[in-house]
């Protein structure tokens, strides 16, 4: 075990994530969990309050208060879950990682979301609860406001695909995998819920 890390993980991750996971999982795989935890959770807080439309019914301050309290528990209930799946289906194809191995994959791909706090901030900032609406991105945006939402979904845009990039990454190299067969252990997961989910929609009628 290493007796500590010798790069700042939060910035090595972005450039080099399979050299900063493999440190990491050395070090200690649980390492800066919850923190990691809380960035993912208030994140899905927002996203799932703009689905719902909870910007309508609600106060601002309540929302991002409840984030801020929530986000813990959301967080960790999602990454453990992502994890045990993972795991999961990726023994099917050969992965040797443990379940605290995935979790450390998973849990530091989350770090790209720290600026999409900063970019849902500023947003909430400038529209206010009107951003907590699933109508929001419809709107015909002019003048100052196209200037402040197009870079921002961009910005928004370009976290997301370094996150799953990272993920990829960092799963490859926990699992002992290729990055084609990294990618095939996260859409296998997604492959079977999209099933279920049919099924679920096909008994219906």
């Amino acid at each position: 075990m290493l007796p500590k890390l010798r790069n700042n993980p939060w910035l090595k991750i972005w450039t080099q994530p399979r050299t900063t996971i493999r440190e990491i999982v050395a070090f200690n795989p649980k390492f800066r969990f919850f923190i990691l935890a809380w960035i993912y959770g208030f994140v899905t807080i927002l996203h799932t309050s703009q689905n719902f439309s909870l910007g309508t019914n609600l106060s601002l301050p309540a929302i991002l208060a409840s984030g801020v309290i929530l986000a813990l528990l959301f967080g960790v209930v999602g990454i453990s879950i992502t994890s045990w799946v993972l795991q999961w289906t990726g023994k099917w194809i050969g992965g040797t990682a443990s379940y605290h191995e995935i979790r450390a994959a998973v849990s530091w791909s989350n770090v790209p979301n720290i600026i999409n706090i900063f970019m849902w901030l500023i947003l909430v900032g400038y529209f206010g609860s009107s951003v907590l609406t699933n109508t929001f991105a419809q709107k015909p945006f002019v003048g100052i406001d196209l200037y402040i939402v197009i870079p921002i979904f961009l910005v928004q845009f370009a976290v997301s695909i370094w996150s799953l990039v990272i993920l990829i990454t960092t799963l490859s190299e926990v699992q002992g995998f290729s990055g084609w067969k990294a990618l095939l252990n996260l859409l296998i997961p997604i492959a079977m819920i999209s099933i279920i989910l049919w099924l679920l929609t096909a008994l219906k009628f």
